[in-house]
């Protein structure tokens, strides 16, 4: 069974939940584009997927935290096992 390509915006999705995942404290929206390499545009699109799906939970004071779910952390295992999503985006840290 040949695979497609997995559009920008999942890619961003992925990238946004393994940053919240690899860190133990909320994120800002500024720390997430320096992290993930995206445009504003394509994170704040993935931003409103992953709270749309309850897969981030977001609090609001003078600047907005993000933080992973339960949700987002299954949603990011399905990730890594299932479409190898790893293979089209590679967190900084690991380079």
């Amino acid at each position: 069974m040949e695979y497609k390509k997995p559009s920008y915006i999942k890619i961003c999705h992925y990238a946004i939940l393994k940053v919240l995942a690899e860190s133990n404290e909320p994120k800002y929206f500024n720390d997430l584009v320096e992290y993930t390499g995206f445009e504003p545009k394509y994170i704040v699109s993935a931003l409103k997927r992953c709270y749309r799906q309850d897969e981030i939970s977001k609090v609001v004071r003078k600047k907005t935290e993000y933080t992973i779910t339960k949700q987002g952390l299954k949603k990011l295992k399905v990730y890594d096992e299932k479409l190898n999503l790893g293979n089209y985006w590679t967190p900084p840290w690991e380079e």
